[in-house]
């Protein structure tokens, strides 16, 4: 249990949880020092397959209003800051 204010334990609450599997990415050769561009063009194709999966599910799975809010994907570099060029991509409705 977590505590909340004055000591008293926050109870989590009960909610479905979703798995969903959506399809493998390629990714190619194995290269222990890829090109920024083959890390974007990967990177491009799993927000892809992403973005797909979040569509074919969140009808399903979200309510309606977390649902219309859609996906929104950053590429970000490894200390957090967003990439220029890197532009977000969201689900449609």
């Amino acid at each position: 249990f977590v505590r909340g204010s004055f000591g008293i334990p926050l109870i989590p609450r009960k909610t479905d949880i979703h798995i969903r599997i959506g399809r493998p990415v390629e990714v190619g050769e194995k290269n222990p020092s890829p090109t920024d561009e083959r890390v974007r063009k990967v990177f491009e194709n799993y927000k892809i397959a992403l973005l797909e999966l979040f569509d074919g599910c969140k009808d399903e799975c979200l309510p309606p209003e977390i649902a219309k809010r859609g996906l929104k994907i950053i590429m970000r570099d490894p200390k957090g800051k967003k990439i220029k060029g890197a532009k977000p991509r969201k689900a449609s409705l």
